[in-house]
């Protein structure tokens, strides 16, 4: 009788902990979000599951709509060469600008030029599966907000976001 017991309170416990997500993982992915993800360029379709931390102003950036990523910070632009592998920019397909072009600036009176505020650069934990090139495929939620310490996809991989900001800096103008 007392094996019985004991039987039924394991699989009782087995059973609350399946149901609370304790065992496994609910969801395919820690980056909130299935699928191998799109290119450079192209829009993303799916809107994810969201950060997995509540809002902070200190460490979190709005994603929302934010449908497309580009490679690097965009102060370099198209400088594929010279840009952070473990670094994209992401936004919306028009890229909130006044031309609706994605990563429009405005020269500014030093010769530089103004990235738009919509754009945020989200910089990934330095590990090798997440460098980031031309023909990578990166997957993210668009669902309210990201944070440092959630996930994004590159190539089906798993990569931690190391930091996550918005880009409304003035840079230097680069030929």
């Amino acid at each position: 009788m007392t094996t019985l017991t004991r039987l039924v309170v394991f699989v009782g416990a087995l059973f609350v902990l399946s149901g609370c997500d304790l065992i496994g993982e609910k969801s395919e992915t820690k980056s909130g979000i299935a699928g191998k993800g799109v290119k450079l360029n192209d829009s993303q379709g799916k809107i994810g599951d969201g950060s997995s931390f509540g809002w902070s102003a200190l460490k979190c950036e709005l994603v929302q709509g934010k449908t497309q990523w580009r490679l690097g910070d965009w102060s370099t632009r198209d400088d594929h060469e010279n840009t952070d592998p473990y670094t994209v920019s992401i936004d919306s397909p028009t890229g909130g600008s006044e031309s609706g072009k994605w990563g429009e600036y405005s020269t500014d009176n030093d010769g530089g030029f103004e990235v738009s505020s919509s754009i945020v650069r989200i910089k990934m934990v330095e590990l090798s599966q997440c460098k980031v090139t031309t023909t990578t495929k990166i997957a993210y939620t668009t669902k309210d907000w990201l944070c440092g310490g959630d996930y994004i996809k590159v190539d089906g991989t798993d990569c931690a976001i190391d930091t996550i900001q918005k880009m409304n800096a003035v840079y230097p103008q680069t030929k």
